[in-house]
């Protein structure tokens, strides 16, 4: 099955971003999220329960012709927060896929970019 996408909120610039926790992660297919602007989309990862996530962010980019290793990102039990910002969309791709070990309910993504 695909994986299933994040909606991304806009947030016009100079105005806070509420402290949302998202949606929770498809642990099973993964989740996408659109990188519309290098520099400007953000995601944060959160876990409210026991054990460590590890989180896998797709590269599209090759190199050589050989594919890049995908960044791994951990997030903490229980109190996990994690804001990661997404890069050129050139080189991250757009949507970016995210897979994940150890997914629970209390794991939870959310996407927002600066207008």
């Amino acid at each position: 099955m695909p994986a299933t996408a994040v909606p991304v909120t806009v947030v016009p610039q100079g105005v806070a971003t509420a402290n949302s926790t998202g949606v929770a992660v498809d642990g099973t297919n993964g989740n996408t999220v659109v990188n519309s602007s290098a520099g400007k989309t953000f995601v944060r990862l959160t876990k409210t329960d026991a054990g460590v996530c590890t989180v896998s962010v797709a590269i599209t980019r090759k190199v050589a012709g050989q594919s890049v290793t995908p960044i791994s990102l951990t997030i903490p039990a229980t109190t996990g927060d994690v804001l990661y910002p997404l890069g050129d969309p050139n080189d991250f791709g757009s949507p970016v896929t995210f897979t994940y070990t150890n997914a629970t309910a209390g794991t939870k993504i959310f996407a927002f970019t600066r207008s």
